[in-house]
């Protein structure tokens, strides 16, 4: 019910999490600030976990997950969404950093204002559901890629506003990608 409750009124903030994850699970309203989570050290553990959430604001916190692991556990920070119903989920000033930094799946919507990814594999990865309509937006956001600055499925929507990617990297876009005024990814000027 908690697309229908009325709101949680969570607020976290302040907290560190050392090889231990954070999951946000069927929450309605969650603002979350100053949180520094490393789940490198958690061999069984999801990275930041934001499932099935509305109304889930996160500020100047960090994330890190370990950049090995391209499996579930440790790997990324995952926001999705699916049968338990909606994600939306904003996230201003943040770092994500693993092997997928930001990685939404499902039907699940993500924006970053501001802050980093920085990958190993891909920084922006909207795919593993399928099938997907996953939308992420990055406004002045910083990638650092290793590998791929961006990975998308085929229903899969994701906008880059302003942006910097660190270096050009290579991009495997099988969805839709919009971009205004982004710098370093290779991209035509738009």
């Amino acid at each position: 019910d908690y697309q229908t409750r009325t709101k949680d009124r969570i607020v976290v903030k302040d907290i560190s999490c050392i090889a231990s994850p954070l999951t946000i699970w069927c929450i309605n309203d969650l603002q979350m600030s100053s949180v520094n989570m490393d789940c490198t050290a958690s061999p069984n553990a999801y990275g930041l976990l934001i499932h099935s959430s509305i109304g889930v604001l996160i500020k100047e916190s960090f994330f890190k997950s370990d950049r090995n692991k391209p499996n579930s556990y440790g790997g990324a920070s995952y926001i999705d969404a699916g049968i338990d119903g909606p994600t939306s989920a904003t996230l201003e000033n943040c770092v994500l950093d693993g092997y997928y930094a930001l990685h939404v799946l499902g039907s699940a919507t993500a924006t970053l204002r501001g802050g980093a990814v920085n990958a190993s594999y891909a920084c922006a990865y909207l795919r593993g559901i399928d099938p997907s309509t996953a939308m992420a937006t990055l406004i002045g956001t910083v990638f650092i890629p290793a590998k791929h600055t961006i990975d998308c499925a085929p229903g899969t929507t994701i906008s880059i506003m302003y942006c910097y990617s660190s270096s050009i990297g290579s991009m495997i876009v099988e969805g839709t990608l919009n971009n205004q005024g982004s710098y370093g990814f290779g991209l035509p000027d738009v």
